[in-house]
């Protein structure tokens, strides 16, 4: 810990707020060494995690394997939300509403429905489905201005909304808080028990089966259950014992 206190001393612009990610280019030794302290060297070439700028994902340090199935080139998420990316963007920015809450106004709420994201896998074509699992620990809010107290009505209003951005806006402007410090995300795949769960609620359904476009899809669900993507004729007589065909 000395050795590191001695290099950021070395580096003055670190530790000052960061506006421009580029100056974290000039120092990418220094924070792969401030970063193993959140992620584990042992897992970084292995687990899929990554730090981002809070709440608009930019992101700072992500391992290979996150990198490689969520990001493109430009850093932007290339994952597609199956929750749809309304209710993705509504989650992330009640997140944001829960920690002022909790911190000033000692209103504590939990989100506690799942995100799955789901990305073409490469090699195969075939979807993957990756729960993110975010941690806010290292984010800090805080006031910009005088913190707004609030009354027993307003109080009693955010209760009885907890989940209505629009009136979590116009109680608590957004513009009166900022966020410093990063987020991290962790993602797991859990295609297999997606995959198995719309299957169930595929089967259910009558039309699923007796369609075409049902019975189509029922078998695109059971190649990315299998990892078995669509081969071409050739390909499929080579490797006829592993034909999902």
């Amino acid at each position: 810990m000395e050795g590191l206190e001695a290099k950021l001393q070395k580096a003055p612009e670190l530790l000052e707020p960061i506006e421009d990610l580029i100056v974290l280019d000039r120092h990418q030794d220094l924070l792969k060494s401030l970063m193993s302290l959140v992620f584990p060297p042992a897992f970084w070439n292995t687990d899929m995690v990554g730090a981002f700028v809070p709440f608009n994902l930019r992101p700072v340090y992500t391992s290979p394997s996150f990198k490689r199935l969520l990001l493109n080139d430009d850093g932007s998420f290339k994952s597609i939300p199956l929750m749809g990316e309304e209710n993705y963007l509504m989650g992330r920015i009640l997140r944001a509403y829960f920690l002022i809450l909790n911190k000033y106004y000692g209103i504590h709420q939990d989100i506690d429905y799942p995100i799955i994201q789901v990305v073409p896998d490469r090699e195969t074509g075939l979807d993957l489905y990756l729960r993110i699992k975010p941690n806010l620990r290292f984010i800090e809010v805080n006031p910009k201005g005088k913190l707004k107290e609030l009354t027993e009505e307003e109080r009693a209003i955010i209760l009885e909304n907890m989940t209505n951005l629009t009136v979590l806006r116009e109680i608590l402007p957004p513009e009166s808080f900022e966020f410093s410090g990063f987020g991290s995300l962790y993602a797991f795949d859990v295609t297999q028990s997606e995959i198995i769960s719309a299957l169930e609620r595929s089967l259910i359904d009558q039309e699923s089966i007796f369609s075409k476009s049902g019975f189509q899809l029922l078998q695109q669900k059971l190649r990315t259950l299998f990892r078995c993507p669509v081969s071409s004729p050739a390909s499929q007589r080579s490797r006829a014992s592993r034909s999902c065909s």
